[in-house]
């Protein structure tokens, strides 16, 4: 008899970007999003404020 338990996991990341790093996170996204079906993942959401919703510079 087999005992089968199915794991459920949430993960949230944070991605902050340097200046003109866009383009290669971007490639990254590309290369890595895919990934998710293979492994029954799946990507919730995407939220990319725009540059004027924040209110302290990095740095």
């Amino acid at each position: 008899m087999t005992d089968v338990t199915e794991h459920k996991y949430v993960l949230t990341l944070f991605y902050y970007l340097n200046e003109g790093m866009e383009t290669d996170f971007l490639k990254y996204e590309e290369a890595v999003l895919p990934l998710l079906e293979k492994h029954n993942g799946r990507l919730l959401y995407r939220i990319r404020p725009p540059k004027e919703s924040f209110f302290l510079s990095p740095g």
